[in-house]
């Protein structure tokens, strides 16, 4: 694993995973992709924008490899984190 942090800080953001990567998509007119990231080479995901959304599926891929997925406030600090169960 790589190990890097994705963090997302821009509203108008659409986050899902298709065959193995996370999908960050514009929520914006065409809904363009902005970009994709190799699941297995994610170490943490922090969720820093008001406008953003993502599937379940995403959150129990991201679970079922270890990856913390941080929640941020208004005021960009962290209030929550989902962990898997199993304590990977």
């Amino acid at each position: 694993m790589i190990g890097r942090i994705i963090e997302v800080a821009d509203d108008r953001r659409h986050l899902f995973m298709h065959r193995g990567f996370l999908v960050v998509q514009d929520t914006d007119g065409d809904r363009k992709e902005l970009g994709q990231i190799p699941l297995d080479d994610i170490a943490a995901v922090i969720a820093n924008a008001h406008g953003l959304s993502y599937t379940n599926n995403l959150l129990v891929a991201l679970s079922e490899r270890g990856t913390p997925f941080v929640l941020c406030s208004a005021n960009h600090n962290a209030v929550g984190m989902l962990l898997p169960i199993d304590g990977k």
